[in-house]
């Protein structure tokens, strides 16, 4: 027995569900995952495999310079935080170092060879070399692809295509041999071949690309992947991917050789800048100190000295550590004016002497921050034009820092004047005091004072001088080299079992979403479970289709398994009845055309092949089709019962012919008040008759999605079908039947599932030998 069934939803129903799908449409979950495994295999076969190589480059701080170390200068100019790696990621996938890269390596043109029905790339091997008509390459805008294929007799095809300005223009040329340039409207092209690299053919088919210089610098720009090794890393990784290992291996290399020496130009700049600002100044003081010495020779030679006296040397012993401080003063003096001097003259982007051995640390602090901005503005003004907002801003602040700079050397130069004219009235005060001393001697003290003061500034400048010299000789790079470039054995693309792994999966991702997409716009009931996913109520059975059937299918105890499926509502029927005496039934749907009269047909007989007495009623007065169905006479009915009071329940009951347990009350004349007729008292008074004289009540009712017909009827009714029919019914009209369930319009509501299909259903029950 079918007991009735209540919707407790579970996790283990959802998984059954699932799987009920997925069987239903297996033919997907076998079908794609072949096909795509199949495309994947075309397209592997078809697929030049590319190779991946890496290298990896470290950014170090300023202070991993040797040549910084030795002049002591920490200005962290060159790496060391997030934001310079940016810096130093955008110098590296600049224009200016790709256009170096090209040139370097000669990357203008590519060749590949056809093996397997493949164009793979060659490099170093090429068995055929290109000689372009000259400045070819220089005036090329486009790009010329040349095919060339040699024959088995040793002649050869050529085809070149030019594309300029998206214009495509062919020529074709036949020659025997290569011993004379092909004549074309760009120019005389000679090929020689490489003997070391031929085909052991001799045949081969080739592809020459040639790019023009820009196209060649932005295609390998876009090749070339820059980037950290991670977040908040000082590593930068270079990437690469092409057919040819080695070629990537090359290239990598180049561009961090290119991006080393860069760096080491520009770390060099001050140093540079100082060597060429102290020799220029040691010109300058050599020739003070030849005339200061000449003042010296001609004093002693016009005075006769010859050897200074004890007084005299006493007196300068004495006074000699004023003489030391203003020598000092002086010095200070005079590489004040170097620098204010160089600062006037200079350009708001040139770099300022450091480490000049000016005294004041404020001076030099400036100084060092004057460089680091004019160093910036010139790293930014590699990739940013002098009008950008950033760099006009940037130009302002160094102007702004150099009148900084000159206020702050004139207060310097003020301050040690007052210094020096305070250490000479010392000096000179202790010196009248001595009656003693000659004035031979004074002026002397005064001459080679001024010697002395050169001197020493000469043999300064020539020590810095030689830092200078030997910091750029001892230049090291900020950057180094933490890999060079590799290349991943695996192939960048998938071999063929993974790809075919891979297809397989995407196959059955694919087939799952359609079904997915099936599933969420299919909008009609198709099965059981999604009744019960959808409605808690009963359901008292399911039916299944009954394609050319006639609505009187069950004459007898005949086993069929429609009869069975009735058989089980029959048995089903009391359970839904909540009282003993309960016999009416009402059956009804939400749209026509789901089997209402020919369930409730079947259903009568049903109940009549066990002896009961059943009256069917058909109310669904608007349209009524249970005379035509059932082939009795369609008048008089219950319209006509309701309208003529003289008129009995007898008067209008119809026994079938094929079982009279059976008796039928048609709907009658169509009336033009159907909703009115049926709030009737009559039609009460008819039912409590039937109740008396029948075992069963069955109603044919009209359906309640477009009429309001059977709501009425719902007082004179113990239990209500209601017949959901598969591929007609819609889940709007399942849980439209939960809301009228709810609101009490239909009175104690079970779903009988029609025109339901279930698999292996004839096979189950023919597999136990009852049918």
């Amino acid at each position: 027995m079918e007991n009735i069934v209540n919707n407790n939803q579970t996790d283990d129903l959802d998984v059954k569900y699932i799987l009920k799908i997925v069987l239903k449409y297996w033919y997907l979950f076998v079908i794609l995952p072949i096909l795509c495994v199949t495309v994947a295999a075309v397209v592997n076969k078809f697929t030049v495999q590319e190779f991946t190589s890496t290298a990896s480059i470290l950014i170090k701080g300023e202070e991993a310079s040797l040549s910084r170390q030795f002049l002591n200068m920490n200005s962290n100019l060159f790496g060391g935080n997030n934001g310079e790696i940016d810096d130093e990621i955008t110098v590296i996938k600049s224009n200016r170092l790709f256009s170096v890269l090209v040139e370097n390596m000669n990357l203008r043109t590519e060749t590949y060879i056809k093996k397997d029905r493949l164009y793979r790339l060659l490099y170093q091997n090429e068995p055929l070399i290109t000689v372009f008509p000259q400045n070819f390459m220089n005036n090329l805008k486009g790009r010329l692809t040349i095919h060339v294929s040699k024959h088995s007799k040793g002649s050869f095809t050529f085809k070149f295509e030019m594309i300029e300005n998206r214009v495509t223009t062919t020529e074709k040329h036949k020659i025997k041999n290569l011993d004379e340039p092909i004549h074309t409207q760009w120019g005389d092209f000679l090929f020689v071949e490489q003997q070391n690299f031929l085909p052991e053919k001799n045949k081969y088919n080739l592809k020459v690309v040639a790019y023009s210089f820009k196209g060649m610098v932005n295609r390998m720009n876009n090749q070339i992947n820059v980037a950290r090794s991670s977040k908040n890393s000082n590593i930068i990784v270079f990437t690469v991917s092409s057919s040819n290992a080695k070629r990537n291996e090359d290239i990598l290399n180049k561009l961090m050789d290119i991006y080393q020496q860069d760096k080491i130009y520009d770390q060099n700049q001050i140093s540079r800048q100082m060597a060429e600002f102290i020799t220029e100044r040691l010109g300058l003081i050599s020739e003070e100190l030849k005339d200061a010495e000449q003042k010296v020779e001609s004093y002693m030679k016009r005075r006769g000295m010859a050897d200074i006296g004890v007084q005299s040397r006493e007196v300068i012993e004495k006074s000699s550590e004023y003489d030391k401080q203003i020598v000092n003063v002086e010095i200070q003096l005079s590489l004040i004016g170097m620098i204010e001097n160089y600062l006037k003259k200079s350009e708001p982007t040139d770099l300022l002497p450091a480490n000049t051995g000016i005294q004041e640390t404020a001076i030099n602090e400036m100084i060092k921050t004057y460089n680091e901005a004019v160093l910036n503005y010139q790293k930014m003004l590699m990739t940013a034009t002098p009008e950008n907002p950033a760099l006009v801003r940037l130009l302002s602040q160094i102007n702004t820092q150099k009148e900084n700079i000159l206020s702050s050397i004139g207060n310097y130069r003020r301050s040690a004047e007052i210094t020096k004219n305070d250490l000479k009235r010392k000096s000179s005060n202790y010196l009248s005091q001595i009656k003693e001393v000659p004035t031979i001697q004074r002026e002397f003290a005064d001459i080679s004072r001024q010697q002395q003061i050169k001197e020493t500034l000469f043999v300064f400048l020539l020590q810095k001088r030689e830092e200078a010299q030997l910091s750029l000789a001892m230049a090291t790079s900020s950057a180094k080299i933490v890999e060079p470039a590799f290349t991943f054995i695996e192939p960048k693309s998938m071999g063929l079992r993974k790809m075919a792994m891979f297809a397989f999966i995407i196959g059955l991702i694919l087939a799952a979403a359609i079904v997915y997409l099936l599933q969420f716009f299919k909008d009609k009931i198709s099965s059981l479970e999604e009744v019960k996913r959808y409605t808690k109520l009963p359901i008292i059975g399911t039916l299944p289709p009954t394609k050319n059937i006639d609505y009187v299918a069950i004459t007898s105890e005949k086993p069929t398994i429609l009869g069975e499926k009735f058989r089980m509502l029959r048995t089903n029927l009391p359970f839904v009845m909540q009282h003993k005496d309960d016999k009416v039934v009402l059956v009804t749907s939400s749209v026509p055309a789901e089997g209402k009269s020919f369930i409730s047909i079947n259903l009568a007989l049903s109940l009549a092949l066990i002896g009961k007495k059943v009256a069917l009623i058909g109310l669904d007065v608007r349209k009524p089709r249970l005379a035509k169905y059932l082939k009795v006479k369609t008048n008089p009915g219950i319209t006509n019962f309701i309208s003529e009071e003289g008129m009995s329940w007898q008067n209008i009951e119809q026994k079938l012919e094929i079982n009279k347990n059976v008796s039928v009350f048609v709907g009658g004349t169509v009336p033009p008040n159907p909703s009115e007729l049926l709030y009737n008292e009559r039609l009460d008074l008819f039912i409590d008759e039937l109740r008396k004289n029948f075992d069963y009540i069955i109603i044919d009712s009209a359906p309640v999605g477009v009429l309001t017909d059977t709501f009425i009827l719902n007082r004179l009714v113990d239990a209500v079908i209601y017949v959901v029919k598969a591929g007609v019914a819609r889940y709007s009209d399942v849980k439209h039947l939960n809301e009228l369930a709810e609101s009490k319009k239909l009175t104690n509501v079970s779903v009988l599932l029609n025109n339901v299909e279930e698999e292996n259903l004839a096979t189950k029950y023919g597999h136990y030998g009852y049918y």
